[in-house]
């Protein structure tokens, strides 16, 4: 790919050096010639990451070590309603100067899901009740393409309650024990392993 003046610049903030994604996005932009490159920027503290990010004007960045970060949240001008109602970052854009937050995790596996079935009226069996879940929720919650039903399985209930209690379409909350005796339309691993 040649660069020129026109190649959008995409930052992965980390606070150690960690090529994780290079090999994934650089080549995926060439295939999918996209004039853009993906590029490390390393420092041990996330706002000096974010002032670069605005004094370079670049594109974007993912902030892939800073993801747990709560101060992440507090720094951006701008959030999108899923990266607000869940409290996490995941995907910056900068534009004038402004940064904005998404969580684009949600998006995604629902444009994912989407490529095979459809979501709305359907019975989905989610295992874990962690941010991916909380993500996917908040994200179906803000469409027009609420399930039917949804039943969350976690080693633990007690997340998984306080999903049930925000999110009226959640209809059944158990331990991993219980997943085994189940069953719906779409199932989604919203774990660390799964994700």
């Amino acid at each position: 790919m040649k660069f020129n003046e026109q190649t959008k610049v995409v930052a992965r903030l980390h606070p150690q050096f960690n090529n994780r994604g290079l090999n994934i996005y650089n080549p995926y932009f060439e295939a999918a010639q996209i004039n853009a490159v993906y590029l490390l920027f390393q420092n041990e503290k996330v706002q000096p990451l974010l002032q670069g990010l605005r004094n370079l004007n670049l594109a974007g960045a993912i902030p892939a070590g800073f993801e747990k970060n709560p101060e992440l949240v507090g720094l951006m001008d701008e959030l999108d309603p899923v990266a607000k109602k869940i409290g996490r970052v995941g995907l910056i854009t900068q534009h004038n100067g402004k940064l904005k937050g998404y969580y684009q995790g949600a998006y995604g596996l629902t444009e994912s899901i989407k490529t095979i079935t459809k979501i709305k009226d359907k019975k989905v069996v989610i295992l874990g009740a962690g941010v991916v879940a909380s993500g996917l929720l908040a994200h179906l919650s803000l469409t027009n393409e609420l399930p039917g039903e949804i039943e969350i399985y976690n080693r633990d209930t007690y997340k998984a309650e306080k999903m049930a209690q925000e999110y009226k379409v959640v209809k059944k909350v158990g331990g991993l024990h219980e997943l085994f005796f189940t069953s719906g339309d779409i199932f989604i691993n919203a774990t660390n392993i799964g994700s």
